[in-house]
């Protein structure tokens, strides 16, 4: 078998007797969009047309937290005497409060433990 990253070879491996493969690329995949696609050759050097393509995307950039682009916009409290939006350094006793905020559309969302402790 010959992995392909479009027209680039990631590298070559055997089939087992199973017809399992696996191949580990031995240099990173760089950011951005892949399109990866097999061959495979006979004993007699006769290769196969390429498989149908996988494409994927690497993306290992971390969001930008700067310029508003990822910031808790609201706390609120729906427990109790004391009910609203939960000030930095104020104390809540909701141990589930609602909290919202922006970050960069597309990336995953927020997550919290699923009970906070009383009075956080």
């Amino acid at each position: 078998m010959t992995i392909y990253d479009g027209d680039e070879v990631l590298g070559t491996t055997v089939i087992d007797d199973k017809g399992n493969w696996t191949l580990k690329p031995e240099k990173p995949l760089g950011e951005g969009d892949h399109s990866i696609t097999v061959t495979q050759t006979d004993k007699a050097g006769n290769t196969s047309d390429p498989s149908e393509a996988l494409e994927f995307e690497v993306d290992t950039t971390a969001p930008d937290a700067s310029a508003n682009v990822l910031n808790i916009t609201a706390v609120a409290d729906d427990v109790g005497d004391r009910q609203g939006n939960v000030a930095s350094g104020d104390i809540t006793d909701d141990s589930k409060p609602l909290i919202s905020g922006i970050g960069e559309a597309g990336t995953p969302s927020l997550s919290t433990p699923p009970t906070l402790p009383a009075n956080t």
